[in-house]
């Protein structure tokens, strides 16, 4: 298992593709930041001219869209870090660059006969997906430290002094929460490319539940069971993970914390098990 992870680690570093996607989360991160600096002075003006709409603020993203919700206290001139980094994650941005990422970089051992070559010999052929599955953690890590970084390196230059930490401690939940949500999603598009083998297929797939289209499925589900006494209170959308992202913020309670984490559990180890089994089933070639 640890020279499988060696071997997957070295494609990584070697790859193009990781760098390419790393080079472009600090490329996104500096532009949502600026262009929310930019939505701040616009938020100023308006306030000043008496212009100012105030479902701005609401804090809902409209379905389908990666979004950043500006607060309204940043119009004062001060910007808590916690809340800034928040609003970027939760705008799902990074989930693009997450299913761009794992379906190259898994589909590539496709294409070049990686697996082929190996596969011979282990004869449990699952420690390769479970290997694979830990280097795609490392790099959904990198991503996500580099987004942040990102951010909080940006909102000091455009905003300064202004520019404060709030609860650390609250942040780092955050982070972390965040960051197993993000690597649930990932290991979603890891098992769609152990089932289609299509790049294509999974990048779409990926692309559908990032801009947050699934919205009108999960509304179709949540209206098919309403007739069921027991389910009429349940909603689907509070266990599915991109909809967690965009609900659980820095300011976010305990419970939605938790929820969001049991959540983002369920679904790493379930696709991340469902990708290993059929690998061990499947025909290699």
């Amino acid at each position: 298992m640890f020279n499988l992870i060696k071997m997957d680690l070295y494609r990584l570093a070697h790859s193009k593709v990781t760098w390419v996607i790393l080079i472009f989360v600090i490329g996104i991160g500096i532009f949502a930041t600026k262009m929310t600096d930019y939505d701040i002075e616009t938020m100023k003006q308006e306030m000043e001219t008496g212009t100012y709409v105030d479902d701005m603020i609401s804090g809902e993203v409209e379905p389908g869209s990666i979004a950043v919700v500006p607060d309204e206290e940043w119009a004062s001139g001060k910007v808590e870090a916690g809340s800034m980094v928040s609003s970027q994650v939760e705008s799902r941005i990074l989930l693009i660059f997450i299913t761009v990422f794992t379906v190259l970089f898994v589909n590539a051992k496709q294409k070049n006969g990686y697996i082929k070559n190996i596969a011979g010999l282990f004869p449990k052929r699952e420690k390769l997906v479970i290997a694979e599955a830990l280097v795609v953690a490392f790099q959904v890590l990198l991503m996500m430290i580099t987004f942040i970084l990102t951010i909080l390196i940006c909102g000091k230059v455009f905003w300064g002094e202004g520019f404060y930490m709030g609860d650390f401690s609250a942040f780092v939940k955050f982070s972390a929460v965040q960051y197993l949500l993000h690597l649930g999603f990932a290991m979603i598009m890891f098992f769609l490319c152990q089932l289609t083998r299509s790049s294509a297929l999974s990048i779409t797939a990926g692309m559908i539940i990032a801009t947050g289209m699934t919205t009108i499925i999960y509304a179709l589900i949540n209206r098919g069971i309403s007739g069921v006494d027991s389910l009429k209170d349940f909603d689907i959308t509070k266990y599915v993970i991109e909809n967690n992202i965009t609900a659980t913020g820095v300011a976010s309670a305990d419970g939605d914390m938790v929820r969001a984490f049991v959540t983002a559990a369920v679904f790493t180890v379930l696709f991340t098990g469902l990708a290993a089994f059929f690998m061990r089933k499947r025909d290699i070639r």
